[in-house]
């Protein structure tokens, strides 16, 4: 839905300064696809300020280095232009409000975007094989042959992780009378 607005003047600026100081531009604060900015500081010197947002570029006037000379604006600085500590201020403040327009504008088209492309799957990544073989051989060195299966080889371990609580209950079935023997002997050698 298009903007209506009653179009009335409500601010105008004359310029300050002689002919030798040149043309002020004038500007159309009407267009949508630029912001604009005045500024007069304590001495009358007069500034304005035009950021366009299809073209993402900055440009600044100052009255007292000549209205047709204006400077390129690029991240809140103008190079070379002598402002003072206000000017400065002005300028960054004039930055950060279109740049934030700008943003949101790109953040808006980037979502609308995204929309209109189709969903994709989720995709899960798992381990190769090799890896996780090798996560169970760790395993292994860890838990099995201090815990319940003694005597298992690494690779009969290893060869069946892919049903670990089939294998711990195979495992401790099939080596049930070594484990029991191994406590065993650890509760004689504690007896004094």
């Amino acid at each position: 839905m298009a903007r209506k607005y009653l179009h009335k003047v409500i601010f105008q600026a004359t310029n300050n300064h002689d002919k030798q100081k040149g043309t002020p531009p004038y500007i159309d604060t009407t267009d949508l696809n630029k912001y604009s900015a005045y500024f007069q500081n304590e001495n009358h010197d007069q500034f304005i300020f035009v950021y366009d947002y299809q073209t993402h570029a900055g440009t600044l006037w100052l009255s007292t280095k000549g209205w047709e000379n204006p400077f390129p604006v690029i991240d809140g600085k103008a190079q070379n232009s002598g402002l003072g500590y206000g000017e400065k201020t002005w300028l960054k403040a004039c930055w950060h409000v279109a740049t934030a327009v700008d943003r949101r504008r790109e953040h808006i088209q980037n979502f609308i975007a995204a929309r209109q492309q189709p969903e994709k799957p989720i995709e899960t990544v798992s381990p190769s094989r090799d890896e996780a073989n090798a996560q169970m051989g760790h395993l292994y060195d860890a838990l099995a042959q201090t815990t319940f299966a003694p005597n298992c080889s690494k690779y009969e371990f290893v060869s069946g992780w892919t049903d670990f609580i089939a294998l711990t209950t195979r495992l401790e079935a099939k080596y049930k009378d070594q484990l029991e023997a191994q406590r065993a002997n650890s509760a004689q050698t504690k007896l004094p």
